[in-house]
């Protein structure tokens, strides 16, 4: 037998063959399915527009915030975090980063929450 890693196996298979299903079917599949917040991770990256700026706490904070308050998000746990401007060439990774700390305080949201 074949494991997958699909969360929500039902409806990714009716999706697949059937592209034109109805939000409202594909939330029913969604629903039969026991939530579980470690099945679905989501990181959410934005980056800061000025050259050489940091991560500004206000924003981050706002960005979380009006996160937190959207009801039309796919069940899962998120990370939100905002990034500098800058890139450090030897890693590839931003210089400074600021937001949800994983498996502290992210997200969580569940269907229709």
């Amino acid at each position: 037998m074949v494991q997958s890693n699909i969360s929500f196996p039902e409806a990714y298979k009716e999706f697949m063959n059937n592209h034109n299903v109805s939000k409202m079917e594909l939330r029913k599949l969604i629903k039969k399915r026991p939530f579980n917040k470690n099945n679905v991770d989501v990181g959410i990256i934005f980056y800061m527009a000025e050259k050489h700026a940091t991560p500004d706490k206000k924003i981050v904070e706002e960005i979380i915030a009006q996160f937190k308050n959207l009801n039309e998000v796919a069940p899962g746990s998120y990370g939100i975090f905002i990034e500098s401007n800058d890139i450090l060439k030897r890693t590839g990774a931003a210089k400074s980063d600021a937001g949800t700390t994983p498996g502290k305080n992210e997200i969580i949201k569940k269907l229709g929450k």
